[in-house]
């Protein structure tokens, strides 16, 4: 993860839109390295900084790697919905996961930008249909 967000960096492609993107999937793991990344500080410091309880850490690994200042409040409903949810193991888990991290996001108070909002709402969409088609395709097998 470490050389794939080194190399997106290199070629100015780490963006907020994306890191932001990453996080609302649920892809936690990218978004700790983005920020590492851009920050210029250890994985293990940043870890520590984004999953901090208070509001602090991530506000100041935030500015610290140079980000927007107005979709901060964005990344916090962020990093706090992906916090409220779990992995249940059971199948699906992903998808479910994924579509709850992007409910709790977008029913949250935040300035995300309208594109980011339509990108997620339009994969919200997607996933839902593709859950339904999955959940039809089982029922039919049985």
């Amino acid at each position: 993860m470490r050389s794939f967000v080194a190399h997106l960096n290199k070629h100015e492609r780490l963006s907020a839109s994306l890191l932001l993107r990453a996080l609302v999937h649920g892809h936690m793991t990218f978004f700790e390295w983005g920020m590492a990344e851009l920050a210029a500080i250890p994985h293990h410091r940043t870890w520590l900084m984004i999953h901090d309880a208070g509001p602090l850490g991530l506000r100041a690994i935030y500015e610290r790697a140079g980000l927007p200042p107005r979709l901060l409040p964005a990344f916090r409903a962020a990093v706090d919905a992906f916090h409220s949810l779990s992995l249940d193991g059971d199948e699906g888990d992903r998808q479910r996961f994924q579509e709850g991290l992007m409910q709790r996001f977008l029913t949250q108070p935040h300035a995300a930008c309208r594109e980011d909002v339509d990108y997620l709402l339009e994969k919200m969409d997607r996933l839902q249909s593709s859950g339904r088609r999955a959940a039809a395709g089982s029922r039919n097998a049985a």
